[in-house]
This record gives C-alpha cells, structure tokens and sequence, in this order.
C-alpha cells in the first residue's frame, strides 16, 4: 500500500490543500444532476495522458460521514483506477449541498465537460435552492442570465429529446425547432427520426414549418431540392421512408401511432440499403415498394 501511494506522488501535484485520499472511500453521487455518467473511452485517453504528463488538477471531495463524495473529477477518479492507484490526489472541501451543485458545474462547463442537456439539469436543481434566482445563479456560475434562461427552458423539454441532445445524436440548434412542434405524437416521431437519421437544423426548421402548416422562408433552403421544367427551382425537403428507405417529400409523409417495441422490430427487420435518390422530376426511378 505505502508503496503503491509512493509511486504516485511522482506524478501528483504538490500543495498545502492536496491530500492523498484512498479510492474505496471516494463515493459517487448516482444522480444525473451531476456528471455521473462516465465516458470509458475518456477515461482511457485521460488515464494515458497522466501517465505520461502526469496528473495536473487533483480531484474535489466533501467530507461525508462514510467518507467522501466526489464533486468534480469523474474521469479522472476512473483514471486513478485504470492506472493502478490506490490513493487519489484530492482538494477537500467542506461545502453544503447547493455549493456542491455550484462547484460542479463550474467546474464541468470550465472544463466543456457537460452536455447543453446536462447544464440544464444541473442548473435547474441549483435554482431550487438559489434565493436570488436566476440573477444568483448568473453570479454565482459566472454565466449570463441569457444563457442561463436558455438552459432552464430546457429543463422542460421532453426527456427523449433531452437525451438526444445529451448522447449528441440532436444537435441543440435542430432541438430547438422540434420542441416547438405542437403534436406530441407527431413530436416524438420527428425526434426519433432526426435522433436516428442525425437531421441539421436547417431540415427541423422545415419539419416545424410543416407541422404549423406555414410555408417555409425564402431563406430556407433544404438538403434537397429538385428542379422543374420551369425556369425556377422548387424548394423541396425530403426525408427518408422509415420502412423502404426511400426519400419522399415531407408533404408526403404521415405520422404514425407505433410503439418503440414495434419500432425495434422493424429496424431489425428492414432491409439495409441506401435511400433511392429523385430524378429530376421528383419520381422515383425504381419502382415503389408497397406501402402499408
């Protein structure tokens, strides 16, 4: 034990407020409002640069009555273990729970650590016990009120969405337009579509459009688009079919009332191949599947 502790201190950082703290006493709060899920992948590359450079930021803990709690320091704690240690370099810090939150999300937006859906969840919880509201918070985060209104109003999206937004497969630009859509149905199935065909913002701002039955700006111009015989070119936004692949014009499209079991099943079963691309007429140049 004191030797493996020993071998560590080569690559610790010296400070009068850094302490090697043994990692079975180092506990981790299990909750989403702060960063408790863990990038493995990160870990690894994390673990290989301490190895090499040496570790530069110590990890921040609370004292608890079984030990400690992690406030900031996720993959490098995972790290620690990678690497074979049994000790962690710590900051200790003596700090009450809305501190805690605070210091944690300093710390991860500093480092560009959190997702735009994790900032949401956590300043929501810190706003639960900020006296002075969102003008406290600002403070407090050293964040503008702007963006902090921004990450609040995302606290109340819808969870599918937010986790999208969360795993990268949304990105917060298109999010913003399909949370605008009105139909929850047919909102969940434009989320799960862009979740799964990875849309831009530009194409969401279409699919709102659709959705409040208004035609789209001069401005937008879509991924796709088809020229007529006219002189003029058609602004067109397709999509691809979820069953047959092909990509068909939005107007064209039908929301359906299926559940994620039935889903699954037909992402299983479906054939892959790539969408059919449109002639210049807009038809397709293979014959259409059957529709159900």
């Amino acid at each position: 034990m004191a030797n493996s502790s020993s071998t560590q201190l080569a690559g610790v950082p010296t400070g009068t407020e850094s302490q090697l703290v043994p990692l079975g006493m180092i506990h981790v709060a299990d909750d989403r409002n702060g960063r408790a899920l863990l990038d493995m992948d990160h870990a690894k590359e994390l673990a290989e640069q301490i190895r090499k450079d040496g570790l530069l930021h110590p990890i921040t803990l609370r004292p608890r009555a079984d030990g400690f709690e992690l406030i900031a320091g996720r993959h490098r704690l995972e790290a620690f273990k990678l690497l074979g240690w049994t000790h962690a370099p710590s900051w200790i810090k003596d700090v009450d729970d809305y501190q805690t939150g605070v210091l944690r999300l300093s710390e991860n937006v500093t480092r560009s650590q959190l997702s735009p859906a994790e900032e949401a969840w956590q300043l929501a919880g810190l706003l639960e016990n900020t006296p002075g509201g969102v003008d406290e918070l600002a403070a407090r985060t050293g964040r503008n009120v702007n963006w902090i209104l921004d990450r609040l109003e995302m606290a109340d999206w819808p969870d599918s969405l937010m986790q999208a937004i969360h795993h990268g497969k949304i990105s917060l630009a298109a999010a913003k337009s399909l949370v605008r859509i009105p139909d929850p149905e047919l909102r969940e199935l434009r989320i799960h579509d862009a979740a799964r065909s990875g849309i831009n913002a530009r194409t969401a701002s279409l699919w709102l459009q659709q959705a409040l039955g208004e035609p789209p700006p001069d401005s937008e111009v879509s991924e796709n688009w088809c020229q007529t015989p006219s002189t003029q070119n058609e602004i067109t936004s397709f999509q691809n079919c979820f069953c047959c692949r092909r990509s068909v014009e939005l107007e064209h499209m039908r929301p359906v009332r299926i559940c994620v079991n039935c889903v699954r099943d037909l992402e299983e079963a479906a054939p892959s191949r790539k969408a059919q691309p449109l002639t210049p007429n807009g038809s397709q140049p293979q014959e259409r599947s059957t529709t159900v």
